[in-house]
C-alpha cells in the first residue's frame, strides 16, 4: 500500500530517527571494516553501467535500500553483516550514475572505484540522507522515481516525497528482485563452479 493509503485508513505513522530506534531495540553492530570488493565481469557478465541503463528509463530514477539489490546492481560484495555478502548502503540511480550512500565510518571499506558510473557518497547519518540525495539529483529532471515500499522506511519515503513530490513516486514491489533473480550465462557459470569446487 501507499503511505497515503495507510494514513487515510487511520493508521498512525511516526517517524523515528535511527538513534531513537537504537535506544529501544538492541541492534547487531555491523562489521564496518570489512572490505568491499568489486566482482569481475567474468563472474557477473554485466557492468553496473549496463545494468542501470537497462533498468532506469529516460528521466527516471530508482531508489533502493535492499542490501542484496544494492550489492547486485553495484557488482560489489562484502561481509559487513552476518551471513550476508552485502554492505551497508542505500542507493539511487538513473541511466548514467549509481550513487551509493555510505556512512562516514565505512568509507574506508570501499575500494577506489574506477568506474565512472558509480559514485560513493559519504554521509554522516542515515537521518540526513535527504540533503545528500537532494544534492546529487538537483541538476537533473525526473519524471518518475521508482521505489519498493516493502523495502523502504518511512523516513526514506518522506525524503523522496520532499525532494521529488508524491506525484512522481511509483511503487514497484520487488522491481529489483525481478532483475537480479534472472541469472545470465556468466552468473550461472559462477554458481555451478562454486558448487563443483
Amino acid at each position: 500500500k501507499k503511505m497515503s493509503d495507510l494514513i487515510s485508513e487511520n493508521h498512525e505513522l511516526r517517524m523515528v530517527s535511527e538513534s531513537k530506534v537504537g535506544d529501544r531495540i538492541k541492534l547487531t553492530k555491523y562489521q564496518k571494516q570489512s572490505e568491499v570488493r568489486s566482482l569481475s565481469l567474468d563472474i557477473v557478465g554485466e557492468s553496473t553501467a549496463e545494468k542501470i541503463k537497462r533498468i532506469a528509463g529516460n528521466n527516471s530514477g530508482v531508489f533502493i535500500s535492499s542490501l542484496d539489490s544494492i550489492a547486485w546492481v553495484s557488482n560489489m560484495r562484502s561481509f559487513q553483516l552476518p551471513f550476508q555478502s552485502t554492505f551497508m548502503a542505500k542507493a539511487f540511480f538513473n541511466q548514467d550514475n549509481l550513487f551509493l550512500f555510505v556512512l562516514s565510518d565505512t568509507k574506508d571499506s570501499f575500494p577506489q572505484i574506477k568506474l565512472d558510473s558509480i559514485k560513493i557518497i559519504e554521509i554522516d547519518s542515515w537521518d540526513n540522507i535527504q540533503q545528500y540525495l537532494q544534492k546529487v539529483t538537483s541538476g537533473d529532471v525526473y519524471e518518475t522515481i521508482y521505489f519498493d515500499s516493502s523495502n523502504l522506511t518511512s523516513l526514506d519515503y518522506h525524503c523522496l516525497v520532499n525532494i521529488f513530490g508524491e506525484q512522481k513516486l511509483i511503487d514497484q514491489p520487488k522491481m529489483m528482485i525481478k532483475h537480479h533473480s534472472m541469472k545470465n550465462e556468466y552468473e550461472m557459470k559462477a554458481i555451478v563452479s562454486s558448487f563443483n569446487n
